[in-house]
């Protein structure tokens, strides 16, 4: 990914974790503008290999593409918060979606497209 773009920073970020960085950006083809781009380079035999996130591999099933998890020594996890906007016109059915995504029934549904549970603190 790009530098700027969250795949791109995340990447770049988990490489340098792992102590590769100038080796792994050294052989960089392309930097792409979102992961969907980079599943898409990588799917069509254009690039070896990209970091993207896991929900991206889950996305691309069926193809070519395969992952290989990045060691949670040397990882970055992307958080998402959620909430309901202070003075919502529709506060109410805003907490209705918060409520159904942090329950169980909408973390089953994240899982099923490879988003893992959130970080307990």
């Amino acid at each position: 990914g790009a530098v700027g773009v969250p795949i791109g920073d995340y990447g770049r970020e988990a490489l340098k974790n792992a102590g590769i960085l100038s080796a792994a950006t050294a052989n960089v083809v392309s930097n792409e503008a979102d992961d969907a781009s980079v599943v898409a380079k990588v799917s069509s035999g254009d690039a070896d290999a990209g970091i993207v996130y896991v929900s991206d591999v889950s996305a691309a099933a069926g193809t070519q593409v395969r992952s290989v998890a990045i060691p949670s020594t040397d990882n970055v996890v992307a958080t998402y918060p959620i909430a309901v906007v202070s003075g919502a016109a529709q506060s109410a059915t805003a907490q209705a979606f918060v409520t159904y995504v942090t329950g169980s029934a909408g973390q089953a549904t994240l899982k099923t497209f490879g988003f893992a549970p959130p970080p307990t603190s």
